[in-house]
């Protein structure tokens, strides 16, 4: 009997014991997702969708003002991240006064925030 790393639900393994432990994990995992009882893996999924969304609305192609999309696919790994809790919160200036900032909430929510400073200067 072995615990799922997301949720801990015990799965019993029908494989070698001289698999690796990697191995070991990911068949739990398969176990665990295959019965949907992993709710952990599927509360991170929602709030990746949620992220992903957010960030194609804010910075990429129904922004006003669209970002590459190199730029696009770095914002999504920095909400991964921080969905994990392998960061606390990620920031990134994308230039010409834009910046963006993906971290999580109080509520275990996640924000993405973008922020653009236009400067305007006038000699007379």
């Amino acid at each position: 009997v072995y615990p799922c790393n997301f949720c801990s639900f015990m799965a019993h393994s029908i494989s070698d014991k001289n698999m690796q432990f990697t191995y070991l994990d990911m068949e739990i995992l398969i176990c665990c997702l295959w019965i949907r009882q992993c709710v952990v893996l599927q509360y991170w999924r929602k709030q990746k969708e949620k992220a992903m969304g957010a960030i194609g609305e804010q910075f990429g192609e129904k922004a006003e003002k669209k970002v590459g999309e190199e730029v696009v696919e770095l914002l999504n790994d920095i909400a991964d991240a921080v969905i994990e809790g392998k960061i606390n919160s990620g920031m990134l200036d994308i230039g010409n006064g834009m910046k963006a900032k993906i971290a999580v909430t109080a509520k275990g929510l996640v924000k993405v925030e973008k922020t653009v400073t236009e400067k305007g200067t006038k000699e007379v």
